[in-house]
């Protein structure tokens, strides 16, 4: 697949998992619940993001607020930069 094609598809996937965030979302929500966030990560992300269970976990101990559209996106952009050894996370950096 080229590089064209790559970014293309991400952009569809990326389409796909906005429409996602918005179908969980209960009515006139910002924001959605942690396990309706975990359950749509594990679909969606499943294959794409290799700390995906790592994440979950953590996100299902750690969490006591729902998940933002914000968090949301962050998670995505999360799973696209940084490898399962964590090698491209930057603790003082941001993602872009």
């Amino acid at each position: 697949m080229s590089e064209l094609e790559l970014m293309a598809d991400f952009s569809e996937f990326s389409r796909f998992y906005d429409f996602v965030f918005f179908m969980c979302r209960e009515n006139g929500q910002k924001n959605i619940t942690v396990n309706k966030a975990v359950s749509a990560w594990k679909l969606v992300l499943a294959g794409r993001f290799r700390l995906l269970n790592q994440w979950c976990d953590f996100v299902q101990e750690n969490q006591r607020h729902n998940i933002s559209e914000d968090t949301w996106q962050q998670v995505l952009a999360f799973s696209q930069c940084v490898h399962e050894n964590l090698e491209g996370y930057d603790p003082e950096g941001t993602i872009s």
